[in-house]
């Protein structure tokens, strides 16, 4: 694995980078179709304010788009929860979309953790 060390400034998003992280692997690892996988991933992730992200401006918008798509529909049953009933009522193509953005983010999300802190001199 190519991996280099996280910036100590980036420390402070280290739990919202953790449930990116998570995510991913529950897209990737996690048994069922697409709609089970996403509904799988730990609701935290979803719930991740985008004052927890880095001030990239990219990356805070992929996630309030991804946000509101996963939000876009409201609970059916009590005790459902929005997140959800909305994955749950979304057609294959958007769920599709959905996964396509969370790999966005976790490729920005992962540049900005492993972006160099020096300067040149």
């Amino acid at each position: 694995m190519n991996s280099k060390p996280i910036r100590v400034t980036a420390l402070r998003y280290q739990r919202a980078y953790g449930f990116t992280v998570d995510a991913l692997h529950t897209l990737c690892c996690a048994t069922g179709g697409m709609k089970d996988r996403l509904q799988q991933i730990d609701q935290e992730f979803f719930s991740i304010s985008t004052n927890e992200l880095p001030e990239v401006e990219e990356l805070r918008s992929k996630f309030t788009k991804l946000h509101e798509l996963v939000t876009s529909k409201e609970a059916r049953y009590p005790h459902e929860g929005r997140i959800f009933s909305t994955l749950d009522q979304l057609h294959h193509t958007k769920l599709k979309s959905i996964a396509q953005q969370i790999w966005e983010i976790h490729v920005e999300f992962l540049a900005f953790m492993q972006k160099n802190d020096m300067q040149p001199c």
